[in-house]
């Protein structure tokens, strides 16, 4: 955060005027569609305390330990957001689990950290995006323990501020995930960038709309230059629709973790077009 004259920690400002609308959007679209309910709602208890896991997904092999993605919502909903966000191969071992975000949104709903406004600015704690940062990194390996997944094949899959989220750990904590995804969501401004990483490229898909109103191409640019500058192999697949994730958008988180995963690539499933129709229950109501 920045010093204010008398020495009081002040969130760093990010840019306003178009991103005003973030937060007013929390208000307008806070009643959008939920996914239909998935397996399971259960209450894991971790180091960091409490967090509520919802498994979207599960297809055990007889012999294949398998992998674990796990999703990150947008802020003002929860984690039954992430129930159409991933196409998960129905014959591929995996675990598919959603987190519920810890901050209770003042709108409803919940993220991952706070932001305000400040006149026409809108405002965050860094301090507190490195933290859930942290914390999120520090639960994979549990979760992969608790579900019985793959401790070393962890994909890490955000939406909007759970984007902005899963970025920012691609960016800070390498090592947590096996590959990383973010749709609709770019790194906020947080300080200085860590040195590259000797441990490895850490694979990460960036997924953006052309037409989101939220997050500029200039945006998704810094963002993608920022991790490649700290040594993270970075794809970037753009799509012609707003905040959301379409069809296609699914379909390219699909390939990419089995690409990530070292599988063969598997046939589109039939619900799954070539197209960039927008897949509505994807919408969510803010970054």
């Amino acid at each position: 955060m920045r010093p204010s004259p008398d020495g009081a920690a002040r969130p760093a400002p990010h840019r306003a005027g178009r991103l005003r609308a973030l937060l007013l959007s929390v208000l307008t679209l806070g009643t959008a569609p939920l996914p239909a309910e998935a397996d399971e709602i259960t209450t894991i208890h971790a180091p960091s305390g409490p967090w509520i896991v919802e498994t979207i997904h599960r297809a055990h092999g007889p012999h294949e330990t398998p992998l674990l993605i796990v999703g990150l919502h947008g802020y003002g909903i929860d984690q039954r957001q992430m129930a159409t966000l991933v196409n998960v191969r129905p014959d591929l071992p995996n675990i598919y689990v959603a987190l519920r975000g810890r901050y209770p949104a003042p709108e409803g709903g919940y993220g991952w950290f706070a932001v305000g406004l400040d006149g026409d600015r809108i405002v965050f704690d860094p301090a507190e995006l490195t933290r859930i940062g942290d914390t999120v990194a520090d639960l994979l390996p549990h979760l992969a323990d608790r579900f019985g997944a793959d401790p070393a094949r962890i994909h890490l899959v955000g939406y909007s501020q759970g984007a902005t989220l899963a970025l920012h750990i691609a960016l800070s904590r390498p090592d947590a995930a096996a590959s990383v995804t973010g749709f609709a969501g770019a790194l906020l401004p947080a300080g200085g960038d860590p040195a590259p990483s000797p441990s490895g490229p850490t694979p990460v898909l960036i997924g953006h709309g052309t037409r989101d109103p939220l997050i500029s191409a200039d945006d998704i640019a810094a963002t993608r230059a920022r991790l490649e500058r700290a040594g993270r192999v970075v794809e970037l697949v753009t799509h012609p629709v707003p905040h959301v994730v379409s069809r296609a958008g699914r379909a390219d988180i699909e390939t990419w973790i089995e690409r990530q995963d070292g599988v063969a690539p598997s046939r589109r499933r039939p619900d799954i077009p070539p197209s960039d129709t927008l897949a509505t229950k994807d919408i969510g109501p803010t970054p």
